[in-house]
């Protein structure tokens, strides 16, 4: 027996060296290959080698796998070196190092950079996400201005903060000769401390301020919050001025919405915020405030032929302002309905020097124009891929999907607090025209948006099986309906109450699938059937037509019972229908193909795969979700399953076999749970090269992830 073994070592040092050997050779060799095979065995278990490494590389998919982060300007760093989902405010220093304030789940909501390129980042103890709302900094310290006070961090120090140094409601903070003003807005007061003790020097009452600026003579220049529990949500009420004692002063009440001020090199003040014109204003205060310029293309991002086109000087809802020694103007966006982070920078000249982004958010994928590969849109922004370009260098921010002046009743400014909890299914063409599908994070509802005029997206329509959508106010639309079909058919992109048909208060829960044609699957578990809603082309006013007379149900098929059936997908093309469900009560790991599905006497099962399901040797970290399935999708040859781990697991189409495994690694992240945690998290197109681009929800880093992978010739 153990000749065996030794001529079979033997025959495998022949193949792989191309050895000659003697039989002591032969023995010594052997001895000591096992020596070492049981010294790196031990050793492995003592240092507890990472499991999905070592996956990663016995069950890869064959061919090339190319993977990064994506919808940030920083996809090709390290670590946690993104930018965060929102940048509220910003503090400049003299060389032009930008520090921002904002939200990130996974990492600090305070980041710096700097010439385009990431410095660094700081995490504290604020809640959720790190959260901030204001920052200052100085030659030493950065401070960060919290709902529980304010934290102080040495410059470029990462380590997480736990103490506010300032206990507060903290919504502005500046600095000047040494001293910081600190907005406590629950307290009604403007507190300033010295930098060198951090004592506070003296205080004054001021009504809910905000963000703040203070001139070179100590005048105190703060805006004014609005009256309720989120008084700068849309920015504040006016500006408001005090003496370096605290004597009220001027005001300035002609700027809708401020979110931001600033002083100019020459002393003026810049007033920036949320209204149509999009502007920077710029006002002299030497006295009674006057406006005596802007900055900006008025209309912003809505201006001119290509509505929604980003370009330099068009703004949209600006949040922050800041100057450096060479008096560049630093300019701080929100890029979207509520979230969504733009940072760019100007020249005294007005050239735009850089600007960085990031523009995801805790759910959102990405989708391909099924007539154009080189758009990709999500559900608020459009992209140019350039694909001969290095990875991580194939996309280039082109638009804004969300005009909230002109449609302001769009779900994804009045629905589930903005764009977090939705994120895009998918673009469809329908008639030629390219409509936009938008759902929830447990899809049992549709929104539908058509292209009207450049990149900008117009609500057009709704599906709905248990709404969600309340517009404006307590009660779901309309009349607190849980079941309704809404089409826009005076054009307007706002609901009116005679455009809604098939109105019923009882929910149909369930997962919603919209196949390559515009029609809509449901499985709805209180029934166990299957509904096809089919889309009946465009009516005059260019909406998909959806009517609940033309709506087919099929029972559910026997492999799926009760609340079993999770997740479809239809191929109009084929006539297939790929569902998955089984499983315990919350997850699920059966998919079963069935080809001519329409015609139930040729319906035909044709394969079964059972998945892995909270297998530590497959998905190590089974938290949140990490070890399920959560969205599925097929394209081209194959079948692609995400897991909430944020691996992608690929199967034939044809007979289900098992083709491999796409693990993440990208900037220095393999997988965690509840990375993945949305019924359509998942969308994957086929290039003309044979490339399959898979675009994937990644909530954990607020962002999404792109995998190219090209397999080889079958």
């Amino acid at each position: 027996m153990r000749n065996q073994r030794l001529l079979r070592f033997a025959s495998s040092l022949q193949r792989v060296g191309n050895l000659t050997l003697t039989t002591q050779g032969v023995r010594v060799a052997y001895f000591r290959w096992l020596g070492h095979w049981l010294l790196t065995a031990l050793v492995g278990l003592a240092l507890l080698v990472s499991l999905d490494s070592l996956l990663s590389m016995s069950d890869s998919v064959p061919g090339t796998v190319i993977p990064f982060c994506w919808q940030t300007s920083l996809p090709a760093k390290k670590g946690h070196q993104f930018v965060p989902v929102t940048a509220v405010a910003i503090a400049v220093t003299p060389d032009g190092t930008v520090f921002s304030a904002g939200v990130a789940e996974a990492y600090g909501g305070v980041a710096s950079y700097k010439a385009g390129k990431f410095v660094t980042k700081y995490d504290y103890e604020s809640g959720f996400g790190s959260s901030a709302f204001a920052v200052a900094v100085d030659d030493s310290y950065v401070y960060i201005g919290t709902g529980v006070g304010v934290f102080r961090t040495r410059i470029g120090d990462e380590s997480y903060n736990r103490t506010p140094i300032i206990k507060g409601s903290v919504y502005g903070l500046a600095l000047r000769s040494g001293e910081l003003y600190v907005s406590d807005t629950a307290a009604n007061k403007i507190r300033i401390f010295s930098t060198a003790t951090m004592k506070e020097i003296r205080s004054f009452p001021a009504p809910r301020p905000g963000p703040l600026a203070v001139s070179a003579d100590g005048r105190v220049w703060v805006i004014q919050g609005k009256p309720g529990e989120e008084p700068f949500a849309m920015g504040g009420q006016k500006i408001i001025s005090f003496s370096k004692d605290g004597k009220p002063g001027p005001e300035i009440t002609d700027f809708e919405n401020p979110c931001t001020l600033a002083f100019d090199p020459k002393g003026r003040l810049l007033v920036a915020g949320l209204n149509r014109h999009c502007q920077i204003w710029i006002y002299d205060v030497t006295g009674t405030p006057k406006r005596v310029g802007s900055l900006g293309i008025e209309g912003g991002i809505f201006s001119g032929e290509e509505s929604g086109r980003f370009e330099p000087w068009k703004f949209h809802w600006i949040r922050g302002l800041g100057f450096d020694a060479a008096g560049n103007l630093y300019v701080a966006s929100t890029f979207g309905s509520w979230y969504g982070a733009l940072i760019e920078a100007y020249s005294p000249e007005g050239k735009r020097l850089w600007y960085v982004y990031g523009l995801g958010n805790w759910l959102d994928t990405a989708c391909s124009d099924p007539a154009n590969e080189n758009v990709v849109y999500t559900k608020e922004h459009v992209y140019r891929m350039d694909w001969s370009k290095p990875p991580g260098q194939e996309q280039s921010l082109y638009g804004l999907t969300v005009d909230r002046f002109r449609y302001p009743l769009d779900p994804r400014v009045t629905d589930l607090h903005g764009p977090s909890h939705r994120l895009i299914h998918g673009v469809r063409r329908i008639g030629g025209r390219l409509f936009l599908y938008c759902g929830a994070q447990g899809t049992s509802n549709l929104e539908i948006y058509k292209f009207v005029k450049g990149c900008v997206a117009a609500p057009c329509g709704y599906v709905a099986g248990a709404s969600t959508w309340r517009p404006g106010s307590g009660k779901r639309w309309p009349e607190d309906a849980e079941i309704f079909i809404w089409t826009d058919e005076n054009g307007n992109g706002a609901p009116e109450p005679d455009e809604f048909a098939s109105v019923e208060r009882k929910p149909r829960w369930g997962h919603m699938h919209v196949d390559a044609t515009g029609g809509i699957w449901q499985c709805s578990s209180s029934d166990e059937k299957i509904y096809y809603l089919p889309c009946k082309g465009l009516d005059e006013k260019g909406n998909p037509i959806y009517r609940r007379s033309s709506e087919v149900s099929y029972p559910y098929p026997p492999e799926f019972t009760g609340d079993r059936l999770r997740r479809l997908f239809y191929i109009p093309s084929d006539d297939v229908m790929i569902a998955g469900g089984g499983g315990p009560e919350g997850a699920w790991n059966v998919i079963v193909r069935y080809d001519h599905w329409s015609d139930p006497a040729r319906r035909k099962k044709r394969w079964t795969i059972k998945l892995p399901l909270n297998d530590k040797s497959y998905t190590p970290d089974i938290n949140y979700g990490g070890g399920a399935p959560v969205a599925m999708q097929a394209c081209g040859e194959y079948l692609f399953v995400a897991y909430g781990y944020g691996l992608v697991r690929v199967h034939r189409l044809d007979d289900g076999g098992y083709v491999g495994t796409i693990r993440p690694n990208i900037n220095g992240f393999r997988g965690g749970g509840g990375w993945v945690d949305a019924d359509n998290a998942l969308n994957v197109t086929l290039r003309k090269n044979g490339e399959y681009v898979i675009f994937l929800e990644n909530a954990a880093l607020n962002l999404v992830m792109m995998f190219r992978w090209r397999p080889p010739k079958r």
